[in-house]
């Protein structure tokens, strides 16, 4: 089955408590992607554990992400499904004054088509 793994990082001149309430803040996605991406909240609940959004690229077919871990101001572990099958984890570590945030997914591609284009 193919993969996609990617790790990705950077530091900024934020607390991490100060990035962790963007990160949590799931009804506001919509602002942080591109307009041609569109986000749903399907499930909310107020400590985000359970809580469920739709991602529809423009064009695209949609995949879910449900949010399983939550460590405050250090983690949160998404579930992602639907066109993808796997995990995506938010680290941050504050060093200094700034903090280095973390990104790495690691995903099944379910979906045949999509499987089929990827080389």
């Amino acid at each position: 089955m193919k993969k996609i793994h990617s790790v990705n990082s950077v530091t900024m001149p934020y607390s991490s408590q100060e990035i962790w309430q963007v990160i949590i803040d799931i009804n506001s996605y919509s602002l942080l992607w591109p307009s041609s991406v569109k986000i749903k909240t399907i499930i909310f609940t107020e400590n985000l554990l359970g809580s469920k959004i739709e991602i529809r690229p423009f064009g695209g077919l949609p995949f879910y992400c449900e949010f399983l871990e939550s460590v405050q101001n250090s983690k949160l572990v998404m579930k992602y499904s639907g066109i993808y099958s796997g995990l995506g984890v938010w680290r941050m570590k504050e060093i200094n004054e700034a903090t280095e945030v973390i990104y790495e997914i690691n995903l099944d591609i379910k979906n045949i088509l999509i499987r089929t284009l990827l080389i």
